[in-house]
């Protein structure tokens, strides 16, 4: 199998909203990067109760051609703007005990970045699923994995803030790069049961673990004034620590039809007292305890599929900034409504190739949430609508 993938971004700058008097062309639509993408994957069979998966990946990463917000006044820095990643990876899925219980092992490697800008790194996993009965099953797994930053986060050297009139602008905040900055490394356990209560009806729990060490922060730095006050990103010393289990349970009255309701619950900390460099601890900005989601779907109706879905999040904490030395109060819950239809053309077709066309609505109910790093009256969008084009060739 071979999967290949272009994305592009074309638009404004980031700094067209921060920093519109610092780079007064940051507002007009330019090329801001691109990735592409290359899966080859060979499935292997022939060993008995094996399926062996072996797998190579390929990126290529591009910042773009407009790299002004980018680029450090510093001439000692070296900015790495464009760079190929490859990777290989390994499965073997084991069946044992007449196929009811199989073991997945896997590896990946990722080699170290062409030019140099991220090291390689090792990502083992370890999987099973135990199907006590028809009806019954349990899955569990751990797992290790690395988020790697984008340019942006890397690089980002413009204004935050700052103060104007008529005549000039003066910046209040900046954003300094950091090429020092490395990826995230997560490890993952999980626990979960399944469980068929009828042939339209099931019920699923689940219990995880997350850790992440070099979790990624953005630091303040305050100064005196005239001296400009400072945001850099950079890697936490400390360790972050997330628990939590949700219950799932799933409905399918008819075979175009399902509807479902979740409720999930997540406990935040941190292991240890290690502070950033800016003297604060790990922060788990706009994470919620309790979540609930219910949606509806529907497919292959004449064609036609689409979707509702409900989501509520508990209230939750801003970063620490927000409150100036003040008490830490949490933000209001909310609720978010999204809508998807849409029509699928592959029976238009002559082979199996795939072809659909939907809309999708975000946010429908517009709550114009506070969710950004500025505390001083800021929402997010409300009302979004999008529209999607999907095309799959088969070889």
């Amino acid at each position: 199998n071979v999967d290949l993938s272009y994305t592009q971004r074309k638009g404004t700058q980031c700094s067209a909203c921060h920093a519109a008097q610092q780079y007064p062309d940051s507002s007009s639509v330019g090329n801001h990067g691109s990735q592409f993408i290359g899966d080859v994957r060979l499935e292997y069979t022939g060993m008995e109760n094996h399926h062996i998966l072996l797998g190579i990946e390929g990126r290529h990463i591009d910042a773009g051609s407009d790299r002004t917000e980018l680029i450090s006044t510093d001439p000692s820095v070296e900015h790495v703007l464009d760079y190929k990643k490859y990777a290989l990876y390994f499965q073997d899925e084991i069946s044992v005990f007449d196929n009811k219980l199989n073991i997945i092992t896997g590896l990946r490697y990722d080699y170290a970045t062409n030019p140099t800008l991220f090291d390689s790194y090792v990502s083992p996993r370890l999987a099973f699923v135990y199907n006590h009965t028809q009806a019954l099953t349990l899955k569990g797994g751990v797992s290790r994995s690395f988020h790697f930053p984008d340019f942006t986060t890397m690089y980002l050297d413009s204004w935050f803030l700052n103060e104007s009139n008529n005549q000039q602008a003066i910046p209040s905040v900046d954003f300094v790069p950091n090429p020092e900055l490395q990826p995230e490394e997560i490890r993952n356990i999980d626990l979960s049961v399944e469980w068929l209560i009828d042939s339209k009806t099931s019920l699923s729990a689940n219990l995880f673990k997350s850790t992440v060490d070099d979790f990624i922060v953005m630091v303040f730095y305050n100064y005196p004034r005239p001296q400009v006050d400072e945001h850099v990103f950079e890697n936490h010393t400390g360790r972050a620590t997330i628990r939590g289990g949700e219950i799932e349970l799933k409905h399918k009255p008819s075979n175009q039809l399902l509807w479902y309701l979740n409720l999930a619950y997540q406990y935040n900390e941190t292991d240890d007292d290690r502070l950033d460099s800016g003297g604060n601890p790990i922060e788990f900005s706009y994470s919620p305890e309790r979540k609930i989601n219910f949606g509806v779907s529907y497919n292959d109706f004449y064609n036609l599929f689409g979707s509702i879905e409900l989501n509520w999040k508990d209230d939750y904490i801003a970063p620490t900034i927000w409150y100036f030395g003040q008490p830490v109060e949490p933000l209001p819950d909310y609720t978010l409504l999204n809508a998807q239809i849409g029509y699928d053309f592959s029976h238009l077709l002559s082979n199996e190739d795939t072809l659909k066309l939907s809309f999708i609505g975000r946010n429908l109910l517009d709550k114009t949430r506070i969710e950004t790093l500025l505390g001083v009256g800021t929402e997010t969008a409300g009302r979004l609508y999008f529209g999607r084009l999907d095309y799959k060739r088969s070889f």
